[in-house]
């Protein structure tokens, strides 16, 4: 029992001085905890600020990805004499200050040179992960999802400006697009027709990460019950399954001190979405408000699909 003891106060020793070595390199770097964790996100690596806490007072230990992405960040380049000890494999090892200095006064010549340049390194960050729902899509509106309809994807070809991934259905996106092609999606600010669908998927189950953003598309001019007077939902016609099955689907919109618009008629919205609880959304969902409305010519696909 007593060894076994040993050897476990040695293990939570090691994971104290990982955290402290932590520490000391932020603070070297004038870097507080909340700072270390947003640089973090370029790394896709989302921890808060008690999170590096806990890692500088060995409460827990980052894995090794984080650790990695902590070094690179603090610029720990010798990650095993900083953690472990002396590197068995560092020539310098054994070479006082004067040797070290003419040893680094020949490798600065050598750089001098360019003739032994370092190939590109590729950046230890390049595997992404992102949700790829079941639902598929084709050109026009979407479905509402359910809040376990995806699965995580992790790759180095995800794009890193890519929110979520989509499974192509049909060939109403050809030549571009093709059927059952994996396609990773922007978030952007301005939808063309065959972009609309992606919007209404992803609003409606992430309407926070719309907060704020303003977007631009064609919809047709609804006038809802249980709304507001100054209310509308601009929208499209979609068919889930079958022809029996088609449905109206937008999003609450405000006129905003905008004249309202005319029922049955297509209209160019420009809004700021703000995400609201709404009890028609039974929740917290996207609501329209709009800048600027514009008469304009009905899509090339008036009435679109979209399957499950």
């Amino acid at each position: 029992m007593t060894g076994y003891l040993s050897q476990q106060s040695e293990r939570l020793f090691i994971m104290k001085d990982l955290g402290k070595i932590i520490a000391k390199n932020r603070k070297a770097n004038k870097m507080k905890q909340g700072e270390l964790a947003k640089k973090l996100e370029s790394y896709d690596i989302f921890v808060k600020q008690n999170s590096i806490s806990a890692w500088e007072s060995g409460m827990t230990q980052p894995s090794a990805r984080q650790l990695l992405a902590i070094c690179e960040i603090l610029g720990i380049y010798d990650v095993y004499t900083e953690f472990i000890g002396q590197n068995p494999i560092n020539p310098l090892r054994n070479l006082n200050e004067e040797g070290i200095s003419k040893v680094m006064d020949y490798i600065h010549l050598l750089e001098k040179s360019g003739d032994y340049k370092l190939a590109e390194i590729i950046p230890i960050h390049v595997i992404r992960e992102r949700k790829v729902f079941y639902t598929t899509v084709s050109a026009g509106t979407g479905s509402f999802l359910d809040g376990e309809d995806y699965e995580m994807y992790s790759s180095p070809d995800i794009p890193e400006e890519a929110a979520f991934g989509v499974h192509i259905s049909g060939d109403s996106m050809e030549p571009r697009y093709h059927n059952e092609e994996l396609v990773w999606i922007e978030q952007t600010e301005q939808l063309d027709d065959g972009e609309i669908g992606i919007f209404y998927l992803d609003a409606s189950e992430n309407p926070e990460e719309y907060d704020g953003k303003t977007v631009r598309f064609k919809g047709y001019i609804y006038r809802g019950r249980n709304i507001g007077k100054d209310e509308f939902v601009p929208g499209r016609m979609g068919m889930v399954c079958c022809a029996e099955d088609v449905r109206f689907v937008g999003f609450i919109a405000k006129a905003n001190g905008l004249p309202m618009p005319e029922p049955k008629t297509w209209q160019m919205v420009t809004a700021e979405v703000k995400a609201e609880e709404r009890t028609q959304y039974k929740g917290v969902g996207p609501v329209l408000y709009v800048t600027k409305l514009e008469p304009c010519e009905p899509p090339e696909k008036e009435v679109v699909t979209f399957n499950q």
